[in-house]
């Protein structure tokens, strides 16, 4: 969008210069940086996670997630998940991208959860849902988001 309104250069000699004024002050006025693959695939991880039955006081700080949410024996547990990263990999050059991979560390009452093997230790709902500690998103291109 401001690539095509910054082409249409002629107005001054400092058209450009102008532009890109007016481009950084739109990314700062509508929150900072524009959104990456990496991010919004962050931003999905988060949601999905938000939206699980029982998740309460759901908080996001940058790459950091608080909730509540009753562990596997049914005692309510304050959670952190710490989004470690999180890998977008295209389909093709210039192509949407295919599948992301999240990885995490999980934290239920400043405990780290570590799995054993290939076992996550983390309450059903949540590998129900598709989040762990390692997980993954495929990209559906019809409904613009990522499916867990």
């Amino acid at each position: 969008m401001f690539v095509g309104f910054c082409g249409q250069a002629g107005l001054s000699r400092d058209g450009r210069v102008w532009c890109l004024v007016v481009t950084v002050g739109l990314l700062v006025a509508c929150g900072g940086v524009p959104a990456t693959p990496g991010s919004l695939l962050e931003s999905s991880f988060a949601q999905e996670i938000n939206g699980i039955a029982g998740v309460e006081q759901f908080e996001r700080v940058a790459s950091e997630l608080t909730f509540t949410h009753p562990n596997t024996d049914g005692e309510l547990v304050q959670w952190r998940v710490v989004i470690d990263s999180a890998t977008v990999h295209p389909s093709g050059p210039d192509a949407e991208p295919e599948r992301g991979d999240v990885v995490s560390s999980w934290y239920a009452d400043g405990v780290l959860v570590e799995p054993v093997g290939s076992m996550s230790r983390l309450p059903d709902v949540f590998l129900e849902t598709g989040v762990a500690q390692q997980c993954y998103a495929l990209w559906d291109s019809e409904a613009g988001a990522w499916g867990w």
